[in-house]
This record gives C-alpha cells, structure tokens and sequence, in this order.
C-alpha cells in the first residue's frame, strides 16, 4: 500500500512516500509514489539482497529469499488479484519495475549490507 503525507515547510510543500509490504500492486504503488514526488524527489527502495540471476542465489540466505518469496510473497500477491512478480527482485528487475513506473534515475547505493540491498529512485 502506498501513502503519502504532506508538510508544510518555509512556504515549500513537501511530499514524502512510503511503500509497504507486502506489496500486490508493484507498478501501481511505484506510479503512486512517482506521482506523488516533488519534481527533484527521490525515494528509498529496500529490498532483500539477491540478485536476478537464480545461479548467484544458491547460498543460505538466497534459499531464503526464494522459499517465503514463493510461499508467501507471490501466492499471497495472486490471491489479491496482485502482479505475482515471482521470486526475489534483483537490482535489475527492481531498474525494469522503476523505468515502467516513470522514475527517470535509478543507482543501488553502495552499502555493504548481508541482508538488504538499497535503491534510490528519482523523479
């Protein structure tokens, strides 16, 4: 579900976006949140770390990803009428899924992170 709230800050409107998961509807959050931005705004993706390339994933924390993605993240996007993207979304998917949703920069900040991998999407 994707929210927005606005402030009101030295006569500026300021808009700030938040996505949760689960996430259904990737494209129409994304769209909401790009939307929303002011026309320099940017907005923070975290997604888990994985790559888009299944032979990278072959590791404890990739077996991870895949087994709650596949049993509860897609099956649970379906059953709302969502997207159901598949499995675990990599740094290209993630670019791919932005693109189509408008955003017109996109860079994997450069964070050493076991867990998480950031995005930073930009209007």
């Amino acid at each position: 579900m994707a929210t927005q709230s606005t402030r009101r800050t030295s006569g500026e409107q300021n808009r700030t976006a938040f996505a949760s998961a689960p996430r259904y509807h990737h494209g129409t959050q994304l769209r909401a949140i790009q939307r929303a931005l002011k026309p320099t705004g940017a907005m923070m993706w975290s997604e888990g770390k994985a790559s888009d390339r299944l032979e990278e994933n072959l590791n404890p924390w990739g077996r991870s990803l895949y087994g709650a993605s596949t049993m509860h993240c897609m099956t649970v996007s379906l059953a709302q009428g969502g997207e159901g993207l598949g499995t675990v979304v990599g740094g290209e998917r993630a670019r791919e899924l932005a693109v189509e949703a408008g955003f017109s920069g996109f860079a994997r900040l450069p964070l050493e992170n076991p867990v998480h991998q950031v995005f930073v999407l930009r209007k």
